[in-house]
């Protein structure tokens, strides 16, 4: 590895710290917790690449500054959609994708939680059960937002699924983003005009 000589290489170094992560949870207490309590493979195959990212397990590749040719070698992450170490980036580019899509608006926050009673099929079905709830809750938009009595116009939202409350409990439950306004007159939103109805707050 050669020495860093530039600012940009140093200032990686320098701000590499240990930090406490759900990795350190799951190799320090993982194996009694699944001995214990019987879980889905598929949440045992995300438990082992947590636990694996960015070691031997997934191999490695050398990063070079472009700058001062400075080399170090890292180990691949797990790529999992589940790991918090390796999905940071790509949720800093999705939230900044969503930024440029922004109405000249208000916007909501409501949620949509599935009944507790039912969770029991969730968790071996739940694909089908979290189909249906995004289904559920949109057909329930889009009725709400076209009936002429509240809106009359197109809602536009986005939904993002929750499966867990604070205190990692099943709680299966959607967080909706919706734009205080409906889109009256065209078939497709344009941010740069819309014929827009003014949600009531009431509504």
């Amino acid at each position: 590895m050669s020495p860093a000589t530039c600012s940009v290489a140093a200032k990686v170094i320098s701000t590499e710290t240990r930090k406490f992560e759900v990795a350190h949870i799951f190799k320090e207490h993982g194996e009694a917790y699944r001995a214990k309590h019987p879980m889905p493979l598929r949440y045992k195959n995300i438990m082992r690449d947590i636990e694996l990212c960015r070691t031997e397990y997934f191999g490695g590749h050398i990063d070079k500054c472009d700058t001062c040719g400075f080399e170090r070698d890292n180990y691949n992450s797990c790529r999992n959609r589940h790991c918090p170490k390796c999905q940071t980036l790509a949720k800093e580019k999705w939230l900044e994708a969503r930024k440029s899509e922004l109405l000249p608006l208000g916007y909501f926050h409501n949620v949509f939680t599935f009944p507790h009673d039912l969770n029991p099929l969730a968790r071996y079905n739940a694909k089908v059960i979290y189909n249906l709830l995004f289904a559920a809750v949109s057909q329930t938009l889009k009725e709400f937002g076209l009936d002429p009595k509240h809106i009359g116009g197109r809602l536009g939202f986005i939904a993002i699924l929750h499966t867990w409350d604070q205190h990692i409990k099943q709680h299966i439950h959607l967080h909706v983003i919706i734009p205080g306004g409906a889109d009256r007159k065209s078939t497709r939103l344009n941010s740069s005009h819309i014929p827009l109805s003014r949600m009531p707050s009431s509504a």
